[in-house]
């Protein structure tokens, strides 16, 4: 896993600001239950 740059090779990741736009991950107290 730590042998895969690739991974840090993709900025797409960052420039994906909807995946901060979901507040509905952090309104789902359930998957702490």
């Amino acid at each position: 896993a730590k042998k895969k740059p690739a991974a840090k090779k993709k900025p797409a990741a960052k420039k994906k600001p909807a995946a901060k736009k979901k507040p509905a991950a952090k309104k789902k107290p359930a998957a702490k239950k």
